[in-house]
């Protein structure tokens, strides 16, 4: 949120209208449409703060011509967009290929900077012009769990220099947290979720890019639990 042309709501809303979720989880997870999800929002699916608020913008836009036009009533002028990409992880790997391949189609400048992840996750803290090591954008994806309410997402924050990676500084986000932290009851909290949700797709700190689930096979083993592992409940069978 820093560096143009990110720097610009509007300019950040215009992508979201095209960011196709399907695309990103085809290249995360293939073509077993069982093993990810497309509509999500800012909530993990089926966790009690999810909600489909607004999510109509996520419809895919496919008239690239269009954007480039949208783009540039919003104030692109060809500045770089440099895309942080990495070599190793695997889904991180081809989603970087996926949005390089869309920042072209609407008519970014794009420089992709391939290194493996951890000299990612070293420059990803450079918050300088893309001229001295700045960057535009960067894909990365964690657990369901790192994302399942205000307490713990850092992408429902607004906290600027003190915040992830990115650093928007929105403080309807901040004030929003501290109201969900301080709610008398959970639907109270849920009304809060929503209107999070609602200050996200206006202000576009991040791209959601969709959800995907690992496979995972064993045999002469109980106890496993669904989500995120949980080893001390597994005994053999």
């Amino acid at each position: 949120s820093l560096q143009p042309p990110f720097d610009n709501p509007e300019i950040r809303r215009v992508v979201l209208s095209c960011i196709d979720q399907a695309d990103f989880m085809t290249a995360a997870a293939g073509t077993d449409t069982t093993l990810w999800r497309t509509g999500v929002g800012v909530f993990p699916p089926e966790t009690p703060m999810a909600t489909d608020v607004g999510n109509g913008v996520l419809k895919a836009r496919k008239d690239f011509e269009g954007v480039k036009r949208d783009l540039a009533a919003a104030g692109y002028r060809g500045e770089p967009v440099v895309l942080l990409t990495t070599s190793d992880p695997i889904p991180e790997t081809p989603m970087g290929e996926v949005a390089a391949d869309l920042f072209r189609r609407i008519g970014f400048n794009v420089e992709v900077r391939q290194s493996d992840w951890a000299t990612l996750a070293q420059r990803r803290g450079n918050r300088g012009p893309t001229t001295a090591g700045g960057w535009s954008g960067f894909i990365t994806a964690a657990g369901a769990e790192n994302f399942i309410d205000p307490s713990v997402s850092v992408l429902t924050r607004g906290n600027g220099a003190e915040g992830w990676f990115g650093w928007p500084d929105i403080p309807e986000l901040e004030q929003l947290n501290r109201q969900w932290m301080e709610a008398p009851d959970q639907a109270t909290r849920q009304d809060i979720a929503r209107t999070i949700q609602t200050v996200v797709w206006r202000e576009v700190p991040y791209f959601p890019l969709g959800q995907f689930f690992l496979p995972t096979a064993w045999r002469d083993l109980e106890g496993l639990r669904d989500g995120f592992p949980q080893f001390y409940s597994v005994r053999r069978a």
